[in-house]
């Protein structure tokens, strides 16, 4: 049985590979880079000026999490704990530990950090994003579902919660469940290549032939690059 693809790693830009993009420009990569860069130096300059315990925890957790939407979570890890000695209650340094730790395949650590930003706000959808991450990794998948289904209704638009959620309904034998999330994600981000891969896996798994041939040939159409064309090609032919 072919699995869902599950990203562990936090950030939407992480999880947004050239492969996966329409019309990969580099430049306009760098330029995101570049911007990414100069808002990290920004805050972390406001966090050296500040006397403030509680503005300067803002301002290193929100260094943090852009570091981490970088990739670089070495380096996020060790300002969000700057943060945390400034503010042991500061939501998005917590979140972006607990991320540190999903990264390193580390999910019991994950698991305890990512309490912690939820007991500060149990509300807050990256944490809660998160925890579903550590939850399905330390196959909690009850819990996942709760984690992801509250992250969703704080964060409608994060296309990555609509993945993750249909594999852990894919994963529980609710295959109607998965596909009209991932229909969902479509509607939401319609240009997003691997929401059309996923949707092909579970419609073939319904035995919706005409609809698994449209989202993977939907889904080369947006990944022309992608590593796994060719294994996408070969699922068409055998439908």
């Amino acid at each position: 049985m072919r699995n869902l693809l599950i990203i562990f790693i936090c950030t939407l830009a992480l999880l947004v590979t050239a492969g996966c993009k329409k019309g990969f420009n580099p430049d306009k990569e760098k330029i995101a880079g570049s911007s990414i860069n100069k808002q990290i130096t920004e805050y972390l300059s406001k966090a050296r000026k500040t006397k403030d315990d509680n503005v300067k925890a803002k301002m290193l957790g929100r260094a943090s999490e852009l570091l981490a939407e970088k990739g670089d979570y070495k380096k996020a890890a060790q300002v969000a704990r700057r943060a945390k000695r400034a503010n042991p209650t500061q939501k998005i340094a917590l979140a972006t530990i607990g991320e540190y730790y999903i990264s390193q395949g580390k999910y019991k650590e994950a698991e305890f950090a990512l309490m912690e930003a939820l007991t500060s706000d149990s509300n807050y959808a990256r944490a809660n994003y998160l925890m579903g991450n550590a939850c399905f990794a330390l196959k909690k998948l009850g819990d996942a579902r709760k984690y992801y289904e509250l992250a969703l209704t704080k964060n409608s638009k994060d296309i990555r919660i609509y993945n993750n959620l249909a594999m852990v309904y894919f994963k529980t034998g609710k295959m109607n469940q998965a596909l009209s999330l991932l229909e969902k994600g479509i509607e939401k981000r319609p240009n997003y290549a691997m929401t059309y891969k996923n949707a092909g896996i579970v419609a073939e798994k319904l035995n919706k032939k005409s609809h698994a041939k449209n989202y993977f040939n939907k889904y080369i159409t947006l990944n022309p690059a992608g590593d796994d064309r060719e294994v996408v090609k070969q699922w068409l032919k055998k439908i």
